[in-house]
């Protein structure tokens, strides 16, 4: 278990020598600020529908 452990840490040194940490978590946020993009979107599509539904309700009544 503790070889097993060393040699992670050995690959996770190996990786961070060539690739900065930044550029290890770049694509991490891209994902993170598409889904808050994709949220958003939804949000604004409920929205719109809801208001939808509301203003033939009130169409309907009058």
């Amino acid at each position: 278990m503790n070889e097993e452990k060393r040699n992670w840490s050995l690959l996770d040194e190996f990786w961070l020598k060539f690739k900065p940490l930044a550029v290890q978590i770049q694509p991490t946020n891209r994902n993170v600020r598409e889904v808050d993009q994709s949220i958003d979107s939804l949000k604004e599509f409920i929205t719109n529908i809801v208001e939808g539904d509301k203003n033939q309700k009130k169409i309907g009544q009058e």
